[in-house]
């Protein structure tokens, strides 16, 4: 991550709803802040600051104090020509449909861009920007009505009438800037009405696409841990032994069906997350095709599976992962081993059905996946 310049920065933007904005930044950013304050601007709960609107003159003095300060601090001031980031952010915002609004971020360190190209999904521009450029700031874009992503605003770098809008993680920690379907980023201009329209018609329907394709990625990652974990579990409890041949006794293999249950229900996990979107894309999508009666009903258990998983997880314990799993989260899974049976048996429909729907190549088919287990509850929880 390229570092900063000068160890202790201040730049400067223009808001005409809200005076002059500073952004401190750098490895002693303390220093920009302690400037700042010194100056009169007022610290902002995002990490901005900002001197009220006042008139020419006032506002003139109160950047000329700045700079004095400054000077004292060792404090590098930058006063750059572009609009401050948050209005444009906003005004796009009250453009876009639904619920969306806007926040600003600062990445006063360069460790904290660090962890913002964590979060980026974007296999274009925006990801080359942000782990090559200095970006001291940026716009988040939220829909309130859950979009499953957000939407992150960047000045382009060496362009000074110009911004980038990509995707963010659809979940933390799990970006990748290299997944074969990742979206890729859009260049606006900044102007509210354009670019509201660039992102619903461009980007958006590019991230939907990509996150219907991981959806299907994840669930059939984990229908595949699940498959192999139950088939290996079936074993130890019909051979009472590891796979290796040790024999276990009685309290090695309780132990080992503690964790068991709790593998199956970390898998199962995923498949209540992504399950509903996936199951409904037969009545949203244009590519979707009919489904033969066999499929239909086994797309209606496993609808019945995620409600009744949902009613299970709502009443379960906080995980914790830290700690083995405790006896209170078996039997949780106990609890909801009817609805995790039925997505071990028919989970492939699920996936087949999704990947019909889908306009991405998505990696890992359902024809890899597997076999299901029979469909025999008894057999298929041995305990």
């Amino acid at each position: 991550m390229p570092s900063d310049s000068h160890p202790s920065q201040i730049t400067l933007a223009h808001s005409p709803g809200t005076g002059i904005i500073a952004i401190p930044s750098g490895e002693q950013h303390h220093r920009a802040r302690t400037a700042l304050e010194a100056a009169g601007f007022a610290r902002r709960d995002d990490g901005t600051y900002a001197f009220p609107l006042a008139d020419p003159v006032r506002q003139s003095a109160a950047v000329a104090e700045l700079v004095d300060f400054a000077r004292d601090h060792d404090v590098s001031v930058t006063l750059t020509a572009r609009r401050y980031l948050g209005d444009i952010a906003e005004r796009v915002a009250r453009q876009l449909p639904g619920s969306w609004s806007a926040r600003v971020e600062v990445y006063a360190l360069p460790a904290d861009q660090d962890n913002l190209a964590d979060r980026l999904w974007d296999a274009g521009g925006l990801a080359e920007a942000v782990t090559t450029a200095r970006i001291r700031y940026a716009a988040v874009l939220s829909d309130g009505r859950g979009t499953d992503f957000d939407l992150l605003v960047i000045e382009r770098p060496g362009h000074d009438h110009e911004y980038l809008i990509g995707a963010l993680a659809p979940t933390p920690g799990s970006a990748l800037a290299d997944e074969a379907n990742a979206p890729r980023c859009v260049v606006v201009t900044g102007e509210p009405a354009h670019t509201a329209q660039a992102i619903m018609k461009r980007l958006l329907p590019v991230c939907r696409q990509a996150l219907h394709a991981r959806r299907i990625s994840e669930v059939a990652r984990a229908l595949t841990r699940a498959r192999t974990a139950e088939r290996t579990w079936d074993a130890t409890v019909r051979t009472r032994r590891t796979s290796d041949g040790t024999p276990l006794d009685d309290e090695r293999l309780a132990g080992l069906e503690v964790w068991f249950r709790y593998r199956m229900w970390d898998a199962f996990q995923t498949f209540l997350h992504h399950g509903p979107a996936l199951i409904d894309t037969h009545h949203t999508s244009s590519r979707a095709t009919a489904v033969s009666s066999a499929d239909a009903e086994a797309l209606d258990r496993l609808r019945a599976a995620l409600d009744a998983g949902a009613r299970v997880h709502r009443g379960a314990p906080a995980p914790t992962p830290a700690e083995p799993p405790s006896a209170v989260q078996a039997q949780r899974t106990a609890d909801a081993w009817p609805a995790i049976g039925t997505w071990l048996v028919d989970g492939h429909v699920l996936i087949d059905h999704a990947l019909k729907s889908s306009t991405h190549q998505v990696p890992g088919p359902a024809t890899a996946l597997p076999p299901p287990p029979p469909r025999d509850q008894h057999r298929l929880f041995p305990f």
